[in-house]
């Protein structure tokens, strides 16, 4: 059998019963599998879901880029990224107009603005999590910020909220849904008609949002 020239991260899992694909946002392949799948059956069902991983691929491979050498977005807008010589004087991060400047040693760039967006949708999501909250009558016990590669947020059976701070690529109301669907959780950890009746009581147009996720490439 001709082995597929595909590489992917295995991963195992003690719940799944079949073998999983799934396609990142970056292109990169994940593979789950029950505990104790051989090679030869992963390399198998590669082989047989060739055509729907090059689907998926060129298809997200068409999707607009929040983040490159060039520019990036940030709440929704693109500012172009301008590159300064390091200076004690200047600020790490500063916008000015539609361009966003970094100063930093060189090699050193990437790593401060990864902490400026982290830091910004920190600033954004938490305070924005405890208004919606409040507007929805739910409580949640804590809140955190991840870089998650497959998920923009979740809820556990305890409260807890997670969210990706890539979303701060996304625009305001796009967040927003984000955090109105895991506060919906609270009360309904399904996906079942009364959960998506809470979510649209809280954003009528939640469909929108969830069009604009699926069209840009946030991770």
């Amino acid at each position: 059998m001709q082995l597929p020239p595909l590489e992917y991260t295995h991963k195992t899992h003690p719940r799944s019963r079949s073998i999983k694909i799934k396609v990142l946002p970056d292109t990169r392949l994940e593979v789950v599998t029950p505990p104790g799948t051989d090679r030869d059956s992963i390399d198998r069902f590669l082989v047989s879901q060739l055509g729907w991983v090059e689907r998926t691929r060129r298809r997200l491979g068409r999707l607009p880029v929040v983040w490159d050498d060039q520019r990036v977005m940030l709440f929704g807008e693109y500012y172009q990224l301008r590159r300064l010589a390091d200076a004690d004087r200047l600020p790490a991060i500063a916008i000015d107009g539609q361009s966003l400047l970094v100063s930093a040693p060189t090699g050193r760039d990437q790593v401060r603005l990864r902490r400026f967006l982290r830091h910004t949708a920190q600033a954004y999501i938490t305070p924005r999590a405890h208004q919606l909250a409040n507007q929805m009558e739910v409580t949640f016990s804590s809140l955190g910020l991840r870089e998650q590669r497959t998920r923009w947020g979740s809820c556990s059976r305890h409260g807890h909220l997670s969210f990706n701070w890539r979303l701060v690529h996304a625009p305001p109301a796009v967040i927003d849904y984000v955090i109105i669907h895991e506060l919906a959780h609270l009360e309904h950890l399904n996906h079942s008609r009364r959960f998506w009746e809470v979510v649209g009581q809280y954003d009528p147009q939640y469909a929108d949002r969830r069009w604009w996720l699926s069209r840009h490439r946030l991770v």
